[in-house]
């Protein structure tokens, strides 16, 4: 048997008193009036752009089609407008940092990058002869090729640890130099000829070498090592240096005095140096005069030893009183003078001393000066 309908019974809401909703109800009524403002701003575009459309209750289907059209369409446009905006400030971040705040290498990762290489180039110019210390280092911008490429250069100081010294050759030492020629021509003289008894001579003073320093202790020498960094994001990359492309600003000349201990030498300009010099000299004079007065006495008794004497087995004819000549076939004997004070034929072809005998060139500075011949 059916039951029969029943009515609902509602209670009449008292006037003025707030109607309770469940919090179901009250989420979709607040999502309902979301879409429908989105709904409504929608519609009106589209009746807006499409004319004869009304703003009615129901809308048709292709109405609808043409809102969600439009919603999509409006997303894209915030999506792009997102895009754009991140990449303007990712553009920005990227030129602030490469070009303003991370421009070139840190000073500190520069210095990094060439702390070991002074003890690099340090082997390879220091020497037993030439002895150098490793100085400080700096790092300088030769040239920017690009935003992302930057070549160095590491400047290596070597500082000189002992003073160098060459032979000297100034204009200071050229009579000094002319001097030890001259002794070394008198040595050889007085061993040639035996001039001197065995102790009985003077001895030959010793003219050491005479050295000049070239470079003081303490002198320094600057080494230019390229390099480059280069950047390919944000970060920096340092190449290392290129040794086979360096360069030194001038060269040493000279060796320091460990070089000549085997022989022995004197510093000119050294303090008390000039004296001893001097005193040398003087004494070097001395024996080359005397082995050129040796010389020139042992050539005189050369030639006379040598001369022939008159033979007196051989008859020397009498000469006339009045200076008649001789008869015919009578030869003077060698050596006779005639009564008339004639000198002889031969005298004057007679050489005074033995042709044999070395010749006798005194130093410049030992020769007797010569007298200027004036005309009148």
């Amino acid at each position: 048997m059916a039951r029969p309908p029943v009515a609902d019974f509602v209670r009449r809401a008292e006037p003025g008193a707030p109607v309770r909703k469940k919090p179901e109800e009250a989420k979709e009524s607040k999502k309902a009036a979301v879409l429908s403002a989105e709904l409504a701003d929608a519609v009106a575009a589209v009746t807006a752009s499409t004319p004869g459309l009304t703003a009615a209750p129901f809308i048709t289907a292709m109405q609808k089609e043409a809102v969600a059209r439009e919603l999509r369409h409006r997303a894209r446009l915030r999506v792009a407008r997102f895009g754009l905006v991140l990449s303007g400030c990712l553009v920005a971040l990227h030129f602030s940092v490469t070009q303003i705040l991370y421009r070139a290498p840190s000073a500190g990762s520069l210095a990094v990058h060439v702390r070991d290489l002074p003890a690099v180039v340090l082997r390879l110019y220091s020497s037993v002869e030439q002895p150098l210390q490793a100085g400080d280092v700096t790092v300088v911008e030769t040239d920017r090729v690009s935003s992302r490429r930057i070549r160095y250069a590491a400047l290596v100081t070597l500082v000189l640890r002992k003073p160098l010294y060459v032979p000297a050759v100034t204009n200071g030492t050229a009579a000094y130099r002319q001097l030890q020629e001259s002794l070394q021509t008198a040595r050889e003289r007085e061993l040639k000829f035996n001039l001197f008894p065995p102790g009985q001579g003077p001895q030959p003073p010793e003219l050491p070498l005479l050295l000049h320093a070239s470079h003081r202790a303490g002198e320094p020498i600057v080494v230019r090592v390229p390099f480059e960094a280069r950047r390919f994001t944000w970060p920096w990359r340092l190449e290392p240096p290129v040794l086979a492309l360096r360069s030194v600003n001038r060269t040493l000349a000279g060796d320091s005095l460990e070089r000549y201990e085997a022989s022995p030498y004197l510093v000119f300009g050294a303090p008390g140096t000039m004296v001893e010099i001097r005193q040398r000299m003087k004494k070097a004079r001395d024996y080359i005069v005397s082995v050129a007065k040796e010389v020139q006495l042992h050539a005189d008794v050369e030639a006379v030893a040598e001369t022939p004497a008159p033979d007196p087995a051989v008859a020397t004819p009498p000469v006339p009183a009045d200076g008649a000549e001789p008869a015919d076939g009578a030869v003077p004997a060698r050596g006779a003078v005639p009564a008339d004070g004639a000198v002889p034929a031969d005298a004057a072809a007679r050489p005074a001393f033995d042709p044999d005998a070395p010749a006798i060139t005194l130093p410049p500075e030992l020769s007797p000066p010569q007298k200027k011949k004036t005309g009148r």
